[in-house]
């Protein structure tokens, strides 16, 4: 990776993957999830690659070949990757106060994705228990609180 912009030709080819492994998925819940979580990467690499073309007149490239990147085989496996996604967009040190922004926000997403799929990694946790909490909604990490979690829905005023 040498700069930034493969961060977001990443997130385009992890989408695909972490697509896949929603469309795999038999459990509601997870499923439910998993659709954000892919959801999110595309945005995130959709602003992130907008961005840096506005303020870095950046030719988006038409091949990802060399991005490739497989479904996860389990929530562990992808859990890990989200950490090592955030890590990955911190070591670049970006100074731009736009592209910070895209990259902060997707953080904190991020951050709250693998507080939430933690509880499909715990073997007493029932799969389909988000089910009734979460109805045919798409389901919005923002306003979710996951329980034994530091993680508190937005205040609305």
């Amino acid at each position: 990776m040498k700069d930034i912009s493969d961060c977001g030709y990443l997130a385009l080819s992890v989408s695909q993957a972490i697509h896949l492994f929603h469309l795999q998925c038999m459990d509601y819940s997870l499923h439910v999830l998993l659709n954000s979580i892919y959801e999110d990467f595309d945005k995130f690499a959709d602003d992130l690659l907008e961005n840096l073309q506005g303020s870095r007149n950046l030719q988006i490239k038409s091949d990802l070949s060399e991005y490739p990147t497989n479904a996860p085989k389990d929530v562990n496996e992808l859990m890990m990757f989200l950490d090592q996604f955030g890590n990955l967009m911190d070591s670049f040190g970006e100074k731009d106060p736009g592209v910070l922004n895209v990259i902060n926000s997707f953080e904190e997403k991020l951050n709250k994705y693998v507080s939430l799929l933690a509880r499909f990694k715990d073997p007493k946790i029932e799969m389909g228990m988000f089910k009734e909490e979460l109805g045919n909604t798409k389901f919005n990490p923002d306003n979710y609180r996951a329980p034994n979690s530091e993680i508190q829905p937005d205040k609305e005023d």
